[in-house]
């Protein structure tokens, strides 16, 4: 499953069932593993896409991660599984699971300083291969944050 914050509105294509060469950003939640020594999956990662650099879905986004984490036992969960997408504009994302407990969130990964498109599209896509999964979104909360300069 994907989620998306592109300048693009979304389309139909090979990555996680939307388009390849998208600029802005994609939350992969990959629970397959292709080709990638040494991580354990299901496996959370973000990748920044500036509309050229291709996903490399042969070693399940190796290229082209920013940050990631193992999620191991996010399948079979006793919980509803949830996500949460932190971003400050221009200083950092932040990307924390729930799946262990209920309201147990586990943080997956914060990165740098990063920029997305300042007029986004939020999307949500998946694809299935080998192994299938069922993926419901039952709600979708958004919030804007700020930091007080106080």
């Amino acid at each position: 499953m994907a989620i998306w914050l592109t300048k693009q509105r979304g389309q139909i294509g090979p990555v996680f069932g939307s388009v390849d060469r998208f600029e802005g950003l994609g939350v992969f939640i990959d629970t397959y593993k292709n080709q990638r020594p040494g991580v354990v999956f299901p496996y959370v990662m973000a990748m920044l896409g500036n509309s050229s650099v291709t996903y490399d879905k042969d070693h399940d986004g190796k290229e082209n991660e920013i940050a990631g984490c193992s999620a191991r036992g996010i399948r079979s969960s006793s919980v509803p599984t949830k996500i949460r997408l932190t971003y400050f504009a221009e200083k950092s994302l932040a990307v924390t699971l729930q799946y262990k407990a209920e309201n147990e969130w586990t943080e997956c990964f914060e990165t740098g300083p990063l920029t997305l498109p300042s007029v986004s599209y939020l999307g949500f896509s998946a694809e299935t291969g080998e192994l299938s999964d069922n993926h419901d979104i039952i709600s979708i909360e958004t919030k804007n944050k700020y930091i007080n300069k106080g």
